[in-house]
């Protein structure tokens, strides 16, 4: 996204490591914070993004062993509460973009 110009990036994960290593491989690239988070629970303001993108998290958060077609109810909450966030922290007409590498059928 930066490469295509745009330049007002916040950046989310929940390991330090992960923080710290990118913010050294893109300290060059302004307009692009890395802050670690909790993506249940946001340290944003209400209505402060026009769009947030999961790219892979609720993948992460749904990696659990037994039957994908009924999670344990705290993978649920998990997921519901990441949602949750992120439609909080959304202006209105914002847009929530969710990638995953899963597959339709396991989709609900």
């Amino acid at each position: 996204m930066w490469q295509d110009g745009y330049r007002n990036i916040v950046n989310v994960d929940y390991s330090a490591v992960v923080i710290e290593k990118m913010k050294a491989k893109y300290s060059d690239r302004e307009g692009m914070e890395w802050k670690e988070m909790d993506v249940r629970a946001l340290e944003f303001g209400n209505e402060s993004f026009d769009v947030a993108i999961d790219k892979g998290t609720m993948d992460a958060m749904m990696a659990v062993k037994g039957d994908v077609w009924n999670p344990p109810p705290q993978v649920v909450e998990d997921c519901t509460q990441e949602v949750d966030e992120a439609i909080r922290v959304l202006r209105p007409g914002g847009l929530f973009i969710y990638l995953t590498f899963g597959q339709p059928h396991f989709r609900k």
